[in-house]
């Protein structure tokens, strides 16, 4: 398991801290590049990632002008675009529990547990791959 905290919002790709951490995890990414390919790594962060269904503002109370945009984590979906971990475990979007696949990735939004909201993932960890998906709402 390689985990991602704190917020990075989908901006800010130019900054010091999206360089320091994108850094992070690439050096843990190709530490355990051997059980990437088998399956065996699950990405877990904070922020959901950039530009999926996962990411977009739905809630009715948001300001119009964000309202239908993408919020997601711009540095987590690097990752995922370039390491294609099997499963990654997110939250921080608490609107959208679900799942989405980006490339070979399973991509899951928890929901705020605060709201009784989680997630139950089966993973068959001698083949690498989710066996189901069942949300807790």
């Amino acid at each position: 398991m390689i985990g991602a905290y704190g917020g990075s919002s989908p901006g800010q790709v130019k900054s010091k801290v999206y360089r320091k951490y994108r850094k992070k995890l690439d050096v843990l990414f190709r530490k355990y590049a051997k059980e990437n390919r088998e399956g065996r790594v699950i990405f877990v962060t904070h922020n959901v990632p950039n530009d999926c269904k996962l990411d977009k503002i739905r809630d009715k109370n948001a300001p119009a002008v964000v309202r239908g945009k993408h919020y997601g984590s711009k540095l987590v979906r690097r990752i995922i675009d370039r390491y294609q971990p099997v499963l990654c475990v997110s939250g921080h979007m608490h609107e959208n529990q679900g799942k989405c696949k980006i490339g070979k990735t399973v991509a899951v939004n928890t929901g705020a547990a605060l709201d009784g909201k989680c997630v139950v993932v089966d993973f068959d960890t001698e083949k690498g791959k989710v066996k189901s998906i069942k949300f807790v709402r």
